[in-house]
């Protein structure tokens, strides 16, 4: 039997394109294909998610048949050295930002025998297609975990991540606190580096989630926070234009600050007024949210896999479409369209 072997770096902090992998893999193995992820780094586990997926250990040379598919990140420096090795070759591009560090200035992916490429964004779909001759690299998107948000005591609290934009953030957290007087400080809380569990129960404390996008293939974040029932404002960060609207977010202009500060003073304002705009944001965002449902993800990927190695696909007789809203969140985890009332928390 072929095998597929996600070849991943090895990260110390949190990841959304490594969760995906593994996300993958998981999928994969449970319903019969030989898949495993490998990293440089054989010791290496992640610590942020659970990470029980068959794997292979990276400590001697990876032995490979023609059949194997290795699939390599868009970041592989490494390319160029298995132009030659006897497998099939697949990128999963998952940042479009970062394809220039596998393949140079002059070299293309075909050129170092990359046979297909599949991503995770329509946003990185059209840039392959536009740019680097790729028109046919199908989207496997990326899947909301719902079983991660449950109902709890919201309070009017900002909840940013700021990964790539600390400074950014920083400049518009200050000019939000010095506005009308310190009308608008209300508690700030940056989480970084915690485990998707932390982290998905801090969305769901929080009122609203600052957005600091930043050169994404995609961005998970805002989407987690829709699926958290936070109210997004922010940056869309490129990748983001695959699933924000005028309907389910506070959206500005990448990198205007300023305009970022006054559109959560707006925001703030709606949301001690009670408005109804506010709930139906929230609503258009939990709906988004759930478009991205494990369910979906898993019949996408089962469908490329499946053809791409000329196997049945285990899902072939799907029973329709994945469900698009509310439903569809219920049908993976909690009931999401019901959220606790806004307490009031002030102070930073």
């Amino acid at each position: 039997m072929a095998r597929i072997i996600y070849l991943m770096p090895t990260v110390t902090s949190p990841k959304g394109g490594v969760r995906a992998a593994y996300r993958h893999v998981e999928i994969l193995a449970r319903h019969g294909f030989d898949a495993y992820v490998s990293h440089d780094d054989p010791d290496y586990a992640p610590s942020w998610f659970p990470a029980g997926v068959p794997r292979l250990s990276a400590r001697e040379p990876l032995s490979v048949t023609p059949d194997d598919v290795v699939v390599f990140a868009e970041t592989n420096r490494d390319l160029g050295l298995v132009k030659d090795s006897r497998c099939r070759k697949f990128v999963f591009c998952q940042n479009h930002f970062y394809v220039f560090q596998s393949i140079g200035e002059t070299a293309g992916w075909r050129e170092l025998g990359i046979e297909r490429v599949f991503c995770s964004s329509h946003v990185i779909a059209d840039f392959l297609a536009r740019h680097l001759g790729w028109p046919d690299a199908p989207v496997i998107p990326y899947a909301i975990d719902g079983r991660l948000y449950g109902r709890r005591q919201r309070l009017l609290r900002i909840l940013s991540m700021p990964r790539k934009l600390r400074h950014e953030l920083h400049y518009v957290r200050n000019v939000l606190r010095r506005t009308k007087d310190g009308a608008y400080d209300v508690t700030w809380r940056r989480i970084d580096g915690q485990d998707e569990a932390t982290t998905a129960r801090a969305l769901c404390e929080c009122a609203i989630f600052a957005s600091g996008s930043h050169l994404e293939g995609f961005g998970l974040p805002p989407l987690e926070a829709m699926a958290a029932g936070a109210i997004v404002v922010g940056f869309r960060g490129d990748g983001g234009r695959d699933y924000a609207r005028p309907d389910n977010g506070y959206w500005v202009d990448d990198l205007d600050l300023v305009g970022f500060a006054e559109r959560l003073a707006h925001v703030i304002d709606l949301v001690r007024a009670r408005d109804p705009e506010i709930d139906r944001v929230r609503r258009n965002g939990l709906a988004t949210a759930a478009v991205y449902s494990v369910r979906r993800l898993e019949a996408m990927l089962l469908a490329f896999w499946s053809a791409a190695l000329g196997r049945p696909n285990p899902l072939a007789a799907p029973a329709g479409p994945a469900p698009v809203g509310p439903a569809a969140a219920l049908a993976d985890g909690p009931d999401w369209t019901t959220t606790a009332p806004f307490a009031e928390e002030t102070g930073s």
